[in-house]
């Protein structure tokens, strides 16, 4: 084999790839976690974040904010992911104890946590349901609610003590504390999404190692080069120093075969359609909600 073709074929992928996505190839070094929670775990997890609400409402309803902050988000760590609806109405449940707590015990810092919170709703709410008249104003009033969190902050930085908690007009989304806000995306919807991310990260596998053999392959050959001179001119130093570089740019040629075999890998698994299924439950019924697996 000639030395201009293995040239041409490490890296002139390499450069394309670079060149095309160059921000993929640097962030794709993080492995990609697989999120496949078995059917019945689902089911218990679910059971035991609705025990938790029940239990943290209770705390909320007898002034004791923070015990119900506590018990709230140790509830959102046990809801599955597939559960978007109830992981949703628990954040929001959590910045409306925060804001109570605040004003029981003055810590700004209540304020400053409801407020990204609700940032963090809407964000997820926005993504949940389709932009209509009703999702627009329930989104607006959130944002409302937002932007008068913020302005009492500053009143109270800028040392303002007059603290009165904010008029309220009409419900804010979420204000009548639910464990869930009837909403879970549909099984094909969450397929989807899922297969899309897991793609994303296969193709950041495989521009990572193309570009990392590709840039390997020309150190490898620079320092194979600095090898045949060194020894025609008798040159041990340099002799030393060419091998030092041939090793590391064979270290990375390895490394991208090692990257590109696991981004194939993955790839492989999506077109196989490698899934497992969880069941999911709101107020209008259940279903069945999909996850990728490798």
């Amino acid at each position: 084999m000639t030395a201009r073709p293995l040239v041409h074929r490490l890296i002139s992928p390499a450069l394309a790839v670079a060149l095309a996505c160059p921000t993929v190839a640097a962030t794709a070094l993080t492995p990609a976690r697989a999120h496949a929670a078995a059917p019945a775990d689902d089911e218990a997890a679910l059971a035991e974040a609705r025990e938790m609400f029940e239990r943290g409402r209770s705390k909320y309803d007898t002034f004791d904010y923070e015990g119900a902050i506590d018990v709230w988000q140790q509830a959102y760590a046990k809801v599955p992911e597939s559960q978007a609806g109830v992981r949703n109405a628990m954040v929001y449940n959590i910045a409306l104890a925060q804001e109570k707590a605040f004003e029981v015990d003055k810590d700004v810092a209540h304020l400053r946590q409801a407020v990204l919170l609700l940032e963090s709703w809407v964000a997820s709410y926005k993504a949940m349901f389709k932009k209509t008249s009703e999702t627009e104003a329930e989104v607006a009033k959130a944002q409302a609610r937002i932007a008068q969190l913020k302005a009492r902050i500053e009143k109270i930085e800028a040392g303002d003590d007059t603290t009165a908690a904010p008029e309220q007009g009409a419900p804010a989304p979420g204000e009548s504390i639910e464990f869930d806000t009837g909403y879970t995306p549909p099984p094909e919807v969450m397929r989807e999404q899922k297969k899309a991310a897991a793609s994303n990260k296969s193709e950041g596998f495989i521009a990572a190692g193309w570009t990392v053999a590709g840039i390997g392959g020309l150190i490898f050959l620079g320092g194979i080069g600095g090898i045949v001179g060194s020894a025609r001119l008798s040159n041990n130093a340099g002799l030393g120093g060419s091998i030092g570089v041939t090793v590391l740019g064979a270290g990375m040629i390895a490394t991208g075969g090692i990257l590109l075999g696991k981004g194939y890998k993955q790839k492989q698994a999506i077109n196989e359609g490698q899934y497992s299924v969880a069941p999911y439950f709101n107020r209008q019924g259940g279903g069945a909600a999909f996850s990728m697996r490798f």
